[in-house]
């Protein structure tokens, strides 16, 4: 059961997110697009794919009773841990929906970091050992292409 306050913090901080987005049906976005000179729709897509994560933390601190630790209430070791994996969350959802880690990432990758995200919204013991599992993969995964494609260091001459 979700308490009063935590749905109203949902509530007010969907209503936030949306009207930093697309107050007016779209209109900021759609005149930063003619202004530019940009293609209407992607430039949409692309507000969406960056505004995702701020319309999840809502629903982190709704899902669980664990996740009113967003909210500043409960135990410190509850604050910390349920704040700590849902910036882990966000990181990863982030960077699955942007292609870019530490490298860009394959189609495998941003599926491990995207579900990573997803898994980690949802405060649990559970969920939060496959989350890090996930991302850690994502990462694991990154770390050779990283290595190579960094530029060898010259010898002084």
């Amino acid at each position: 059961m979700v308490n009063n306050q935590a749905f109203r913090a949902m509530a007010r901080s969907l209503c936030k997110v949306r009207r930093s987005v697309n107050d007016s049906c779209g209109t900021d976005v759609l005149s930063v697009a003619a202004i530019t000179g940009g293609n209407p729709y992607k430039t949409t897509m692309m507000a969406w794919k960056y505004t995702l994560p701020a319309f999840l933390v809502p629903f982190m601190f709704t899902l669980h009773p664990d996740g009113v630790g967003l909210l500043l209430k409960g135990s410190w070791e509850n604050i910390i841990w349920t704040t700590f994996t849902a910036a882990v969350g966000l990181a990863a959802l982030a960077a699955g929906l942007t292609g870019w880690l530490m490298t860009k990432t394959t189609w495998l990758e941003r599926g491990l970091l995207i579900g990573a995200g997803l898994v980690l919204v949802y405060p649990g013991l559970i969920q939060d050992l496959i989350g890090f599992g996930l991302f850690g993969l994502a990462i694991a995964l990154q770390i050779p292409r990283r290595q190579s494609s960094l530029p060898k260091p010259h010898a002084p001459s």
